[in-house]
C-alpha cells in the first residue's frame, strides 16, 4: 500500500474541523430562522387589522420599582377619548408630556395597542430572509464537505485495493 498517495489524498480532502463548526453554525441559523418566521406570522396576523393611528403622551410616571416611566396615551376613535397606559421608557426625556407618537391598536378592543410602525415586522421578515439564505450557505457548504469525505473514502478505498492488487501481482 502507498501511504505516501494515501496521505496526499487525504490532505487534499475536506477536514472534521472545518465540517463541524459550519454544521453547527448551520443549525443555529436554522432554528432562528424559524422561530422568526413562526413569531413573524404570529405578529402579522395578529396586527394585520390593527388600525394606526396618532396618540398624545397625556401622563408619564416614574415606576420606582423598575427605574423606567411610563406613558399614558390618549388618542380619538369613531368619536370617542381612549386613555391607554402605556409602554415603558428607559431614560427619562424619551418623550415628553404633549408630544404625539404613532400607535396601532386593536379596533375591537381599543385598550390592545402596540406602539410603533408596522414597517419593524417587515424588518423582521428581511432578518428572517437573511437567516434563512446564510444557512443555506452553510448547509450546502457542509453537503460539500460530506461529499469531500466520501469521494476520499473511495479514493482511500480504491488506493487499498490497487495495492493489494499490486501485491497479489508481486507475489
Amino acid at each position: 500500500m502507498d501511504e505516501e498517495r494515501i496521505k496526499e489524498s487525504m490532505s487534499e480532502g475536506m477536514h472534521f474541523t472545518e465540517f463541524v463548526p459550519q454544521l453547527i453554525g448551520a443549525i443555529i441559523l436554522f432554528l432562528i430562522s424559524i422561530f422568526m418566521f413562526f413569531s413573524n406570522i404570529v405578529s402579522t396576523v395578529r396586527y394585520i387589522n390593527y388600525i394606526q393611528i396618532e396618540a398624545k403622551i397625556i401622563d408619564i410616571k416614574y415606576d420606582d420599582r423598575t427605574g423606567r416611566y411610563i406613558p399614558t396615551y390618549e388618542y380619538e376613535y369613531n368619536n370617542e377619548v381612549i386613555t391607554v397606559e402605556g409602554a415603558y421608557f428607559t431614560e427619562e426625556g424619551t418623550h415628553e408630556i404633549g408630544d404625539r407618537v404613532t400607535i396601532n391598536f386593536n379596533p375591537k378592543n381599543y385598550k390592545q395597542y402596540e406602539t410603533g410602525s408596522k414597517d419593524s415586522i417587515w424588518m423582521s421578515w428581511f432578518i428572517c430572509i437573511i437567516c434563512l439564505f446564510i444557512s443555506g450557505i452553510f448547509l450546502y457548504r457542509v453537503y460539500n464537505t460530506i461529499r469531500g469525505i466520501r469521494a476520499l473514502k473511495y479514493r482511500v478505498q480504491e488506493m487499498i485495493r490497487n495495492s493489494q492488487d499490486e501485491d497479489l501481482n508481486d507475489n
